[in-house]
């Protein structure tokens, strides 16, 4: 929970109100001062409740973005993906710049791929957009989940005749495939859980 100073800080900014959160808590256990935070213009208060673990071997992720877009938002996609990267530089500083772009990258292709296939490029269908870190594995997941049922695609089939020849289409989900450590499909691919370790 927070006040809306952390919320009107994000939004000057120009960062994910939840990556900013976790900064915030990073600088408060570390006792140090954000140099950012003097550009706060009202006061910012933060509050984490948080359950026990169910499990405690469990690591914790925390959000970092959470984000909705609808079908149409495709001819956005370097707009959303320059927030995300200044929303992940901000909540995790020493991410590789390598990292950063492995993990932009893949999310753009599935963002896409949700927006035009699963979406259908329509203003009232919905992706939904998440990521979320552990800090003890330095472990990202991000998580696209778009409105529409999903599809048939064969990718074991088409990823094996893509290792001998070259293949028409589908290339970003190759291309996602090999830039996180593990891609998860759900609902028939319309969800793609990729964790970055």
């Amino acid at each position: 929970m927070w006040t809306d100073g952390l919320q009107d800080l994000a939004e000057q900014q120009g960062v994910s109100v939840l990556s900013l959160a976790h900064a915030l808590q990073e600088a408060e256990q570390g006792k140090r001062r954000p140099p950012w935070i003097d550009a706060a213009k009202d006061d910012v208060l933060l509050a984490v409740l948080q359950l026990p673990l169910a499990q405690p071997t469990e690591e914790p992720f925390r959000p970092l973005i959470l984000e909705q877009y609808h079908g149409r938002q495709r001819s956005d996609i370097d707009v959303l993906q320059s927030y995300w990267g200044r929303s992940l530089n901000l909540a995790v500083p020493d991410l590789a710049d390598a990292r950063l772009h492995d993990i932009l990258l893949a999310s753009r292709e599935a963002l896409l791929n949700a927006l035009t296939h699963g979406c259908g490029g329509q203003s009232d269908q919905m992706a939904v957009f998440q990521v979320a870190f552990c800090a003890l594995r330095h472990t990202f997941r991000v998580r696209v989940r778009d409105s529409g049922p999903g599809h048939n695609f064969d990718f074991t089939q088409h990823e094996r005749i893509a290792e001998s020849e070259l293949v028409e289409g589908h290339r970003g989900i190759l291309l996602i495939k090999h830039l996180a450590s593990s891609v998860n499909l759900e609902r028939h691919g319309a969800s793609v859980i990729m964790s970055f370790d």
